[in-house]
């Protein structure tokens, strides 16, 4: 009993406490014949992430926009890459506010699609790190 408690204490603090951090969109608002746009859109190319500052972005590559996203309040990174099933992006957050993200390439010997999206407040800022295997 005291670990369910106990987990439904973190689960809900966890949402309590979203505003502060960076809300997590599922990749379901990607749509599949979009996905390949993402994966070979330039600007992910040469950095590695899409940022989405305004509406006409989004639209470019939400069907539908996700509904719990205020572009006129946040930003928007979206990650897509193909690598191993167990790849994945670590976010912390450092005393300046800055964001950063970084990706952690997984061991495993499959190839899998990758899309993470995340939405940050437009004031703060963000890095983006790859870990060198």
């Amino acid at each position: 009993m005291n670990r369910i408690c106990m987990f439904v204490f973190l689960c809900l603090g966890s949402f309590c406490f979203a505003d502060e951090q960076i809300k997590n969109i599922p990749a379901i608002y990607v749509s599949p014949e979009l996905t390949g746009l993402v994966a070979e859109y330039p600007a992910a190319v040469i950095n590695g992430y899409i940022f989405i500052d305004n509406i006409n972005q989004a639209e470019r590559f939400f069907r539908p926009i996700p509904p719990d996203i205020n572009l006129q309040k946040e930003n928007v990174i979206i990650f897509a890459w193909n690598g191993s099933s167990v790849d994945k992006i670590d976010h912390e957050k450092d005393e300046n506010n800055m964001h950063h993200f970084v990706l952690k390439r997984g061991k495993a010997n499959d190839l899998y699609e990758h899309v993470k999206i995340y939405a940050i407040n437009k004031e703060e800022e963000f890095l983006f790190h790859r870990v060198l295997e």
